[in-house]
């Protein structure tokens, strides 16, 4: 089967920070790929069980994704790049974040699944231009 164009993967990764909103793990965890990897702040490495184990303690209570751009890397491969802003919690301790993000989907099978992510964040004070 033909991959779709990599057009509606932005839509996809919208979808992962809307499921996290709803706390619809189920969501979240059809969308990753059994060998994911995900790099958080600060320097934590997860794979995709450690990944799904946080996110109960997870609450996201707004989130915002500026200047997402999708590029195509293979027919079979997308990469998407975002500035991402996010206010919640994690477990007791609140999240005020802003972060350069890119995640790296691949169409596996019949779908889009992510296999990598990753979050840098934004220094204080850092030049619009460099985000």
């Amino acid at each position: 089967m033909r991959p779709p164009s990599v057009d509606g993967v932005a839509d996809l990764e919208r979808g992962m920070w809307e499921a996290a909103r709803a706390r619809r793990f189920d969501v979240i965890a059809s969308h990753l790929a059994a060998d994911y990897v995900g790099i958080y702040e600060p320097g934590v490495r997860k794979v995709r069980a450690e990944m799904l184990a946080g996110l109960p303690d997870l609450r996201v209570d707004a989130v915002r994704l500026d200047d997402v751009a999708v590029t195509a890397l293979a027919p079979t491969v997308a990469l998407v790049t975002y500035t991402l802003h996010v206010e919640g919690a994690v477990g007791r301790e609140p999240l005020h974040a802003s972060c350069l993000a890119s995640a790296l989907w691949c169409w596996r099978g019949a779908a889009w699944v992510n296999v990598y992510y990753q979050e840098t964040p934004i220094q204080s004070g850092a030049p619009e231009a460099s985000r």
